[in-house]
C-alpha cells in the first residue's frame, strides 16, 4: 500500500445559498458537477455536533435539541445512540448524491486495484466555509467509515481557498523548531510533563528542537517570540479550549492563576506564520456561520501550511497517543503529515476499547510542510534543487478571486535537466499556461525562449517541461521578467488571461 503515492480525490464546494455544487477531479474522473444539499441545517448542526462530543464525555439536552436529535435519528431511549457517529457519517453520504457515492466506489476500486492509498481532499471558498464544518472525517458507506477502509491509509484534508502564497520553505538541513505551549490553567502538572516527554525524546534524537512556554499567557507568548533566537516552525499548543459565543477560543493562563480567553484571531497574530499549527484543544477545528476566522483551525490555516486540530472534546489518553504517533511518523519515519494523521488516526481507531476519538482531529492543509531535517537522510544527496520559484500572483475570476498557481524550475543533480511544473492551488482547472522569458540577464539564457505547459488541474501539478537552462555568471539575486498568458476552465467556459513578474535566483542546494 502506496501512503508516498495516494490517488487523489478532490471536491470542491461552491456555496450556493444554503446548499453546494461539488466539483469532482481524480486521475480517474475528468471532472463532474454534483449537488450537495447538507443533511442538518447551520442551526441543527451545532446540537449534532453536540451529541458526538456526547461520546467523549457526559452532556445535557434540553427540549428543543432533542427534538432535532429525534428528527435525524440521533436520540433513542433517553439518551444520544451510541451508534451516533455511524448514523452522522451515513447521512453525509447519502447527501452527497448518486453520482457522488458512484465517484467515491470508484476511486476506492481503482485504489484497490493499484495498492494504493486514497486522499479527500475537501475545497471551500471563504464563503462557504461553514461546510467545513461538518464532520467529514465520519464519511460512511454502507459497509465501512472511509477512512477507515480496511485495506487501505486513507486521508482527509480540508483547505480554505484564502488565495495566499504558503510560507517560504525551511533551508535545505535545517532542523524544525517546536514551540510547546503547556497552559497550567485546568491542566495537571503529570499531563505537562507526559507533553514534554514526547519531544525530548524527539529531540535526543534529532528530529527537532524544542523550547517550552508554561504557563502561557498572551503576554508572555509575545515576549518569548520577540526575544527568542530561534522562530518555531511548529507551534503544539496542549490545553483547553472553547466554543463560545460563535468563536473558538484558547483557554491561556491570567496573572492571577485563572484563566483567560484568546480568541483565534488573536492567537493568529501572536504565532504569525509558521509551518504547522498541531492544536490539542478540544473544539478548536469548528468554524461557524458568520464570521469566517471563529475556528482556530481556518484562522491559523491562513499563514500556515497546516493545521492539526480538535473539533470535539478528546481524552486525554487519546490525544497524548495521538501526538505521539503524529510526530514519529513525520519527523522520524518520514511521511508526509497527511499520511501521518492518517496513521495516527488508524492507531487510535485500532485501539480504543470504544473507538469514539479517531475521527476528532482535523486536517487544514494549504501546502504540505515539507521539514528539511527528514527529506535529506545522513549519508544521502537531495534529489532536487530548486532555483527559480515564484507565483503568478493570483488567477481572478470575476467577481472571486480564487487562488494562485506557483511555478517551480528544478533541476536533478544526477543528470543536470531541468524542468518546469506548475502547481495549481486554484479550485478551477487551467487548460494551458504559456511562459515566456523577458529580457535575460547577462549570462543568463532559457531554453526554448516560450514554453507551454499543457495542463494543470485544480489542486494538482502538471506534467514536467524539459527546459534547458544555462546560468553562466548569474550570481543569487539575479532577476528574470516574465510574462505568462494562462486559460482557466471554469464552469465548461474558457477564460484566457494573461499577467507578467519577476522571478528571482534564490539557489536552496
Amino acid at each position: 500500500m502506496s501512503d508516498d503515492n495516494p490517488l487523489l480525490l478532490t471536491l470542491d464546494f461552491i456555496n450556493n445559498g444554503g446548499q453546494a455544487i461539488i466539483r469532482w477531479y481524480s486521475e480517474v474522473l475528468d471532472g463532474d458537477n454534483t449537488d450537495f444539499v447538507p443533511p442538518y441545517a447551520s442551526s441543527e448542526l451545532p446540537v449534532v455536533i453536540k451529541a458526538l462530543d456526547t461520546l467523549q464525555r457526559p452532556q445535557s439536552f434540553g427540549g428543543e435539541e432533542i427534538a432535532v436529535l429525534e428528527h435525524h435519528g440521533l436520540w433513542e431511549h433517553g439518551f444520544v445512540t451510541q451508534r451516533a457517529a455511524h448514523q452522522v457519517g451515513s447521512a453525509l453520504y447519502t447527501a452527497l448524491g448518486h453520482r457522488g457515492q458512484a465517484h467515491i466506489e470508484q476511486t476506492i476500486g481503482h485504489a484497490r486495484l493499484n495498492r494504493r492509498s486514497i486522499n479527500y481532499r475537501l475545497r471551500f471558498l471563504p464563503e462557504g466555509v461553514e461546510l467545513a464544518a461538518l464532520p467529514w472525517e465520519l464519511l460512511r458507506s454502507p459497509r465501512h467509515f472511509l477512512l477507515m477502509r480496511p485495506d487501505g491509509r486513507d486521508s482527509c484534508e480540508r483547505n480554505i481557498l484564502f488565495g495566499q502564497p504558503p510560507p517560504p520553505a525551511l533551508a535545505e538541513g535545517e532542523t524544525p523548531h517546536v514551540l510547546v505551549l503547556l497552559p497550567h490553567f485546568a491542566i495537571d502538572a503529570t499531563i505537562r510533563a507526559a507533553q514534554l516527554q514526547i519531544f525530548e525524546r524527539l529531540q535526543s534524537r534529532g528530529a527537532l528542537t524544542y523550547e517550552a512556554l508554561s504557563p502561557v499567557t498572551p503576554d508572555g507568548l509575545y515576549q518569548h517570540l520577540a526575544a527568542t533566537r530561534r522562530q518555531p516552525h511548529i507551534v503544539h499548543y496542549a490545553g483547553h479550549g472553547v466554543y463560545f459565543e460563535q468563536q473558538g477560543w484558547l483557554l491561556f493562563d491570567d496573572l492571577k492563576g485563572g484563566k483567560q480567553r484568546v480568541s483565534a484571531e488573536q492567537f493568529s497574530t501572536l504565532v504569525g506564520t509558521i509551518h504547522l499549527a498541531v492544536i490539542q484543544a478540544c473544539q478548536s477545528a469548528m468554524v461557524s456561520k458568520g464570521e469566517l476566522l471563529t475556528g482556530v483551525a481556518p484562522a491559523l490555516s491562513y499563514a500556515t501550511d497546516a493545521v492539526v486540530a480538535m473539533q470535539l472534546h478528546v481524552r486525554v489518553d487519546a490525544a497524548h497517543r495521538f501526538a505521539e504517533t503524529l510526530y514519529e511518523e513525520l519527523l522520524i519515519r518520514a511521511t508526509s503529515l497527511r499520511s501521518a494523521v492518517a496513521r495516527a488516526r488508524r492507531n487510535l481507531f485500532g485501539t480504543e476499547q470504544e473507538p469514539v476519538s479517531w475521527f476528532v482531529p482535523a486536517l487544514y492543509l494549504r501546502v504540505e510542510p515539507q521539514f528539511a531535517s527528514r527529506l535529506t537522510p545522513a549519508g544521502s544527496t537531495s534529489l532536487e534543487r530548486t532555483i527559480v520559484r515564484s507565483p503568478i500572483r493570483q488567477i481572478a475570476l470575476d467577481p472571486l478571486v480564487v487562488g494562485h498557481v506557483e511555478l517551480t524550475l528544478s533541476c536533478d543533480p544526477r543528470t543536470r535537466d531541468w524542468s518546469l511544473v506548475a502547481h495549481n492551488h486554484s479550485p478551477h482547472e487551467v487548460e494551458s499556461i504559456t511562459i515566456t522569458a523577458g529580457q535575460m540577464p547577462p549570462g543568463i539564457r532559457i531554453h526554448p525562449p516560450q514554453i507551454r505547459i499543457a495542463r494543470a488541474r485544480a489542486g494538482d501539478s502538471s506534467a514536467p517541461e524539459a527546459v534547458t537552462l544555462t546560468l553562466g555568471s548569474a550570481t543569487q539575486g539575479s532577476r528574470i521578467p516574465v510574462n505568462v498568458t494562462y486559460r482557466v476552465r471554469q464552469t465548461g467556459q474558457i477564460g484566457r488571461y494573461t499577467g507578467a513578474f519577476t522571478v528571482q535566483l534564490a539557489d536552496e542546494g
